[in-house]
């Protein structure tokens, strides 16, 4: 019976011909719940493929990995295997749910979405075999792993922890909290301190409240290392948990990274004091320009930038963005506002150059002409005196 239904389904599905396994293409909902049900039928493991189009690891591993015989007859025999490219609304969606962050990305999972693990970027032939076995080593041993772990066994190796813990994190388990506890308890504070355990951490600890990610950040030096890329990491968990908020336009994902991210980049002591509060304001814009919501976007603008009190060069860069996005007459006006408190604050020559800037941009010649006159007086420096000739040029000639 369930040999008939594998037949009489698999019938219904688009199949890929860049490679010998047999994938199943999925681009929507309705397709991805019939493999689900197909692989409960069949009590097999699923095996998803993630890729996307002009991406060269994507192309090594359609054309390379999957060429293999021993590939194409251990995925057929072990494995149900889907295909799904990025670029689709249930791609999104999909990536967003499974905490994909690269193409391609690889997941072992069971028909009820019960995810064993996610390998992310291009394997080989033995590292994509080497990568099954063990998912299918977990669903075997994971009963016995699971307790001797919640009650603080020794004896699993971190590679067992991390598996663990990736496996509560994705699938949401009540039990991550305990992991992560009688992880720190049952290992040295220096067990992380390898490239070998640095590529699970940028790979899988996306989310920025989970227990893994909260028990990182509380020193992250002390827990991987001083030589672990923290800033490249940084940037990484910043474009993705973005990214997500804006797709689900939830603003507490923002919340989120700005109590969870942002203090976690060292401000040194060249850096202005309000680095932070900078970082916080940059954040709500990236959040209100990628939701197209420009309006929000002046607004909070607005409120947060008396509390920033951003310097000259940090002005300057709040106009920048402001004038790339729009500008019309009000967001204009906007931005003299803030250069205009700027200035109240603490007058440079500066500020009162950006502020010519946009009065020319406005048609206000003589407006400008006269800024530039107040920006002579700050004792300018050779670079600024040069801005302020061009500037004078350009509205005397606009006059």
């Amino acid at each position: 019976m369930k040999q008939t239904l594998y037949t009489l389904l698999f019938s219904t599905f688009s199949f890929l011909g860049f490679a010998d396994p047999d994938f199943i293409y999925v681009d929507n909902i309705h397709d991805w719940e019939e493999v689900l049900s197909l692989a409960e039928e069949n009590r097999k493991l699923l095996y998803v493929y993630y890729s996307a189009d002009d991406c060269e690891p994507c192309e090594f591993m359609e054309n390379s990995t999957f060429d293999y015989d021993e590939v194409e007859d251990f995925f057929n025999q072990r494995f149900i295997s889907v295909y799904i490219r990025k670029g689709t609304s249930f791609a999104r969606m999909f990536a967003d749910g499974f905490q994909i962050q690269s193409v391609p990305s690889s997941l072992w999972m069971t028909g009820k979405e019960f995810v064993w693990r996610l390998e992310a970027g291009s394997m080989d032939n033995s590292e994509i075999i080497e990568a099954s076995m063990r998912a299918s080593q977990l669903t075997r041993e994971y009963p016995t792993l699971l307790p001797a772990a919640l009650n603080g066994a020794d004896s699993l190796s971190v590679r067992d922890w991390l598996d663990l813990m990736y496996i509560a994190g994705v699938n949401n388990q009540s039990y991550e909290s305990e992991l992560v506890n009688s992880f720190k308890n049952s290992l040295h504070l220096d067990s992380l301190h390898s490239e070998e355990y640095w590529t699970f951490v940028q790979t899988y600890v996306s989310d920025l409240t989970s227990p893994l990610y909260q028990y990182i950040k509380i020193d992250w030096k002390q827990t991987l290392g001083e030589d672990f890329p923290w800033e490249s990491y940084y940037d990484q968990l910043y474009d993705f948990n973005l990214t997500i908020a804006i797709n689900r336009a939830d603003s507490g994902l923002v919340e989120n990274m700005e109590y969870h991210l942002l203090p976690t980049l060292e401000v040194d002591s060249t850096q202005p004091a309000n680095t932070l509060k900078m970082r916080k304001l940059d954040l709500w814009q990236d959040y209100y320009l990628g939701m197209g919501d420009f309006q929000t976007y002046l607004e909070t603008t607005s409120m947060m930038i008396e509390d920033v009190e951003p310097n000259s060069d940090q002005m300057a860069s709040i106009i920048k963005e402001l004038t790339s996005v729009s500008r019309s007459t009000y967001a204009l006006d906007q931005g003299l506002k803030w250069i205009n408190g700027a200035i109240k604050r603490e007058p440079t020559a500066k500020l009162y150059i950006i502020k010519a800037d946009v009065l020319i941009v406005q048609g206000r010649n003589i407006d400008a002409l006269r800024v530039l006159g107040d920006a002579e007086e700050l004792s300018p420096s050779d670079d600024e005196v040069e801005l302020i000739e061009f500037l004078k040029y350009v509205a005397n000639t606009r006059y």
